[in-house]
């Protein structure tokens, strides 16, 4: 029956990424649906049994406020998904700065794609019985 399944599958919600125009103070529309969707999987699929959210920013701007910035959209992000009922124990929080960019930072397309948090999904491993 089509109408037990969930709307996403792991492969689908295992790593993702929430984009900030800048700052840290809220998090988009658009980015809101994503997380609700990902909480909603995570609900709905006792194999999940971490979640690491990773906090990144730009180079623009002191290195030690780039990462104080990177830890507060880390912590937003977090915090929005345990409101929508997961359980904190479930996340390890990193927050990098600007280390790892994903794209140069000499562009504003670049900077755009670098301030963001990846989530990424851990299943518990499936032990394969074999009877011989």
């Amino acid at each position: 029956c089509v109408t037990g399944l969930l709307p996403v599958n792991f492969r689908q919600v295992a790593k993702s990424k929430v984009l900030f125009k800048g700052g840290a103070d809220s998090i988009d529309k658009a980015s809101k649906k994503k997380l609700d969707l990902i909480a909603f999987y995570v609900r709905a699929d006792p194999a999940v049994k971490a979640i690491y959210v990773d906090g990144h920013s730009d180079s623009a701007g002191r290195r030690y406020h780039n990462r104080r910035l990177s830890e507060k959209r880390a912590l937003l992000v977090m915090d929005y998904m345990v409101k929508r009922g997961l359980d904190p124990e479930m996340f390890t929080t990193r927050y990098h700065g600007e280390r790892y960019p994903v794209a140069s930072n000499n562009t504003r397309k670049g900077r755009d794609l670098n301030r963001r948090v990846t989530i990424r999904l851990e299943k518990e491993q499936e032990e394969i019985e074999f009877d011989f």
